[in-house]
């Protein structure tokens, strides 16, 4: 079968896939961002103001926080990393309605305080710079030099009489001395964990995807035991020493664990018992990282507040509020305690006189369900809306709006259509959505000559060819990602783009080599008993080693394994079409392999046979800020 035979048209190009998945969440333009948004739906809702949100829809959300009369919000957007957090509010701000709030969306650029921070000077414009000014100076050395400011810095916070107050644990640091162990030329050379937190908190090259810059238990178990066993040796003060000792059998113990797979969470959480000399060293450091850092920062927590209340001064004069939407808040650890006393402080209901010259302040800001748990209670009560994305069941949460097969379908068919316009396409549309606020983004499958046939063997949803997935490989693929990969689950909206639509629709020239699908489609991010070498299996594998080519088999084996059924090696008749292990003959031939099902068994019902083209429907509108 030529490529003009087949049921369907390579109608888009692996660069065009590669721009818009670039484009996803909060680093793409508007254009992929608006053909592709789905609505967050399904979520759950908390907080004391809870009750002024009157349905569990975005749109909601926007009404009760743009809402002319409101004074002050905090609202917590809480979800797994990839859940559509950032997704949320960056809806939030394309739709914001009132031009006369100075409206601020801090993306997640380098992941980096000092990024988020050049983001604020750069949106709050020229005439308010000069507040930015003395804010404090970044250290000139590189990332390495950094860490051993920082490593330097803490080991001096360790020691019981730093600090004016107390803060609880001066007796512990007392009788171990902590700061002598990490005065330790072995231990400022060779330990990884200062360098981690330095490296996270520059945004760890834009990958840093929510993760913590605090320190857990591998960062004790990195300190390595042969290192801990000679600095005991040259260690001279008695607690000292015996910190070591007691580092050097607990570092031990946790090797197994590591080697388990275990978590550094889970082993805090299910055996601190066994590591409590590393766990009172734990608690020691992290009360300790925040003024460390900022030694490394350049930024100290009251500079921070001061400029948030220069900020809200000025805007006060000017009769404006200052909505702040705050993608990613592990941007600003180091500072976040900060970061939140100025996002809290409501103005309107403190009582003091001399806060009336500050602005209202609504924000909101994303969290991961890890970070909300650490959150200090003070804070947490004051919170005013709370938008819950998943549910968890003792592990990782959920995504609300995955939950459903057709949200799940409806997704990827936005995706699906935005890669076959591509982006000149989409911008063109954005530039028409700006004066036509109603029109539907564009979808090539309405032109396309070989829509009836290519929606008959791959299916549709409202108009849109899901070619070269089926709805039933959509689920396939869903279900082999993921649920727990250390901590984070990949059944979230950036996983599927990330682990499945990408590597499949990258694969144009596989598809017209008659070469698809091949092992690159299976990644780290699936489940090892959901891929294709472990399934199928029993005689429907036996039936594939008999009757296809050994350049072929792993092939059927894959197109079974994500677009078929591959528990199952009977042929039935799906409608009028016959079906081998839940594969439609067409849909075989499509992919040119052999079709090698044998007389049909029984019939199935008509919803089990390929998804017939629906009729393209109204879109739903989008209220759109045409500016």
């Amino acid at each position: 079968m030529t490529l003009q035979e087949k049921p369907f048209r390579l109608c888009w190009t692996a660069e065009n896939a590669r721009t818009v998945f670039r484009t996803e969440a909060l680093e793409g333009n508007d254009a992929v961002f608006l053909a592709t948004h789905s609505p967050i739906i399904g979520f759950d809702i908390d907080g004391p103001d809870q009750g002024e949100i009157y349905e569990r829809t975005e749109q909601a959300i926007l009404d009760t926080l743009s809402d002319t009369n409101r004074k002050h919000a905090f609202c917590v957007v809480q979800g797994e990393p990839g859940s559509g957090k950032s997704h949320l509010i960056r809806w939030l701000s394309v739709n914001w309605p009132h031009a006369s709030d100075l409206k601020l969306l801090l993306r997640r650029s380098d992941g980096s305080l000092e990024g988020a921070l050049n983001q604020l000077k750069e949106k709050l414009g020229p005439e308010y710079s000069d507040l930015f000014q003395n804010l404090g100076v970044r250290q000139r050395a590189r990332t390495e030099g950094r860490a051993n400011i920082f490593i330097a810095t803490l080991a001096t916070t360790l020691k019981f009489d730093h600090y004016a107050s107390q803060i609880g644990d001066e007796a512990w640091c007392g009788q171990y001395r902590p700061d002598l162990f990490f005065q330790h030329a072995r231990i400022r050379e060779n330990w990884p964990a200062p360098l981690r937190i330095v490296k996270l908190l520059e945004g760890s090259g834009g990958e840093r995807n929510s993760a913590s810059a605090s320190f857990d238990l591998y960062d004790i178990a990195d300190l390595n035991y042969d290192t801990v066993r000679h600095v005991k040796v040259e260690l001279t003060h008695p607690g000292a020493k015996d910190l070591a000792r007691r580092l050097e059998r607990e570092i031990e113990r946790m090797g197994p664990f590591r080697e388990s797979n275990w978590l550094a969470s889970e082993l805090a959480a299910e055996k601190s018992d066994e590591f409590p000399t590393s766990m009172l060293l734990l608690d020691a450091l992290n009360r300790r990282r925040n003024d460390s850092i900022q030694s490394v920062l350049g930024i100290s927590a009251d500079g921070l507040k001061a400029l948030f209340r220069r900020v809200r001064e000025a805007l006060q004069q000017r009769g404006m509020r200052l909505v702040l939407l705050l993608e990613d808040i592990t941007s600003w650890e180091g500072l976040d305690d900060s970061l939140i006393d100025a996002l809290v402080f409501n103005a309107s209901a403190s009582g003091d006189e001399d806060t009336e010259d500050v602005c209202p302040l609504i924000s909101v800001v994303g969290v991961t369900p890890k970070y909300y748990d650490d959150l200090q209670a003070n804070y947490r009560q004051r919170i005013t809306h709370e938008i819950i994305l998943g549910r968890s069941e003792g592990g990782t949460q959920d995504v609300a709006t995955l939950r459903d097969t057709e949200e799940r379908t409806a997704f990827v068919a936005r995706y699906l259509s935005a890669v076959r316009a591509g982006p000149d396409q989409l911008n063109a549309w954005r530039n028409d959505l700006r004066h036509r606020p109603n029109i539907a983004p564009p979808n090539p499958c309405t032109a396309c000559p070989k829509q009836q046939e290519c929606s008959s063997v791959f299916g549709a949803i409202d108009g849109v060819g899901l070619f070269p997935f089926t709805e039933h490989a959509i689920s396939r693929f869903f279900g082999a990602l993921k649920v727990d990969d250390r901590g984070q689950t990949w059944r979230t909206p950036r996983g599927i783009l990330q682990a499945v639509l990408n590597p499949v629709l990258e694969q144009v020239d596989r598809i017209s080599e008659d070469a698809f699908p091949d092992a690159s489609i299976e990644r780290t991010a699936f489940e090892e008993h959901r891929k294709a070498a472990s399934a199928p299996t029993g005689r429907l594998s036996d039936i594939i080693s008999a009757q296809v080519s050994e350049e072929d088999q792993f092939r059927f084996r894959l197109l079974v394994t994500y677009w078929g059924e591959p528990d199952r090696s009977d042929t039935v008749m799906a409608g009028t079409v016959p079906s081998f292990a839940g594969l439609s003959k067409p849909l075989v031939e499509a992919f040119a392999l052999p079709w090698i099902g044998g007389a049909p068994t029984s019939s199935q019902p008509l919803n089990l046979a390929p998804q017939p083209l629906l009729a393209a429907t109204a879109t739903t509108v989008r209220q759109v800020d045409p500016t």
